[in-house]
């Protein structure tokens, strides 16, 4: 009886609203691979680019493997109008959003063999701002959880796993069924994963932004560094010194502090090497399939 109520308990976790909502966001965060990996490379591939050609293209997701750097920024810097309008997290959000809608649009407009070094310019531009936005979506799952709510931390990673999976396998296999129609080519069907962006975006405007203290407790670590940093005087470098060292040091430093060098250097390698690996290894495997025969629409069931 108790296994069952703990059961029914769990499963009503997933009726909270919040989670839909991470598990939306995680669809705009696993969609941008579509756009700069799958779909990308068989694009590249069609037009009969080499193998070697096809793999430096990769080269674009390395924006994923450094976007720690500058993650701290989005918890301080506040976006005109649209931080106003959105909130702290939502309007970083929509800024990636955007970005890569425009950016997605661009590419059905472009002549790919001609323009090869502009697709990838678009292509970076597509990763830097999803890399930027995945920030901003983590940044929102955890605020949207109060430090309470601890059991509900691990439906909401599924949530957001859940969500990666389905915008880079589901969504991203409409492309591919959409490539072996007549009536479509790859341009074409970059106007319509924009659509879908554009779709995603509506999500972002209509989701409610978390509550935190997060300016609280950066300001109350600013007058604390400010006091340590110098012994009297409130002038504005001297604030600035302070807001600095809070915004770019003080994060690193936590993280250092609570996993010991060692592993803090560890996790930061397991994480490029990985990012790199998974980013070349993804695109590969659509040429292989090609390779062997595979069409567009088996690649769209079966990958």
């Amino acid at each position: 009886m108790q296994i069952n109520t703990s059961l029914s308990e769990y499963l009503g976790y997933y009726k909270d609203k919040r989670l839909l909502t991470i598990f939306l966001f995680g669809l705009s965060s696993g969609f941008p691979w579509v756009l700069i990996g799958s779909v990308m490379s068989a694009w590249l591939k069609d037009e009969g680019l080499s193998r070697s050609m096809i793999g430096l293209f990769g080269v674009v997701f390395s924006a994923y493997t450094i976007n720690f750097l500058w993650s701290p920024l989005l918890d301080r810097l506040k976006l005109p109008l649209l931080g106003n309008l959105l909130g702290q997290r939502r309007s970083w959000i929509l800024l990636g959003q955007m970005v890569t809608f425009i950016a997605t649009l661009s590419l059905g407009f472009i002549t790919l063999k001609e323009q090869l070094f502009l697709a990838a310019l678009l292509c970076f531009l597509i990763a830097l701002a999803s890399a930027t936005h995945d920030i901003a979506i983590d940044a929102f799952r955890i605020d949207s959880l109060d430090t309470t709510e601890s059991e509900k931390a691990t439906a909401a990673a599924a949530m957001a796993t859940s969500g990666w999976w389905s915008g880079y396998a589901l969504l991203g296999a409409l492309p591919f069924f959409l490539a072996d129609l007549p009536s479509f080519d790859w341009s074409q069907i970059y106007f319509v994963l924009a659509g879908i962006v554009l779709l995603l975006m509506l999500v972002t405007l209509f989701a409610k932004e978390p509550k935190s203290h997060r300016e609280l407790t950066h300001a109350q670590l600013e007058r604390e560094y400010q006091s340590k940093l110098f012994a009297n005087g409130n002038s504005v470098w001297q604030r600035l010194l302070a807001w600095l060292a809070v915004t770019l040091i003080e994060p690193f430093k936590s993280f250092f502090t609570k996993n010991g060098v060692k592993t803090a250097f560890a996790l930061l390698a397991f994480i490029f090497l990985f990012k790199v690996g998974e980013a070349f290894l993804a695109r590969m495997s659509i040429v292989f399939y090609k390779e062997i025969g595979f069409t567009n629409t088996q690649i769209g069931q079966y990958s």
